[in-house]
């Protein structure tokens, strides 16, 4: 007699939520790297281990941003060149929500796979 296959979930990953933006740390990683290193850590945490580990790695991405925006900003000041404080993108305040969603409810102690 034949197994039954368990059903297929599919789920959908986000660095953020819709009304936040995502960005790059200076070395160029995102939240894919992020996820990727995780699970090359651990490749079957349970969703909720997944999500914590993945928010703990971009709350650490995002405050060594705001770092350097803030010695970005205090450079700028210090030549207090106006022109160049506007024209360099930085980051102070914001932080990046990683989001899982599924059509169906998730159960956040089921391991994830691919």
């Amino acid at each position: 007699m034949a197994s039954a296959k368990k059903p297929r979930r599919h789920i959908s990953l986000s660095a953020c939520q819709d009304s936040q933006r995502t960005w790059e740390d200076g070395k160029g990683r995102s939240m894919t790297q992020m996820l990727i290193g995780i699970l090359d850590k651990n490749p079957n945490p349970s969703f909720k281990d997944l999500m914590t580990s993945l928010s703990y790695s971009m709350h650490n991405m995002a405050r060594s941003l705001h770092e350097w925006s803030r010695g970005k900003k205090k450079e700028v000041a210090v030549k207090k060149n106006s022109a160049e404080e506007s024209a360099i993108p930085t980051e102070l305040v914001n932080f990046q929500d990683p989001q899982l969603g599924s059509l169906t409810k998730l159960n956040m102690d089921q391991t994830f796979t691919m």
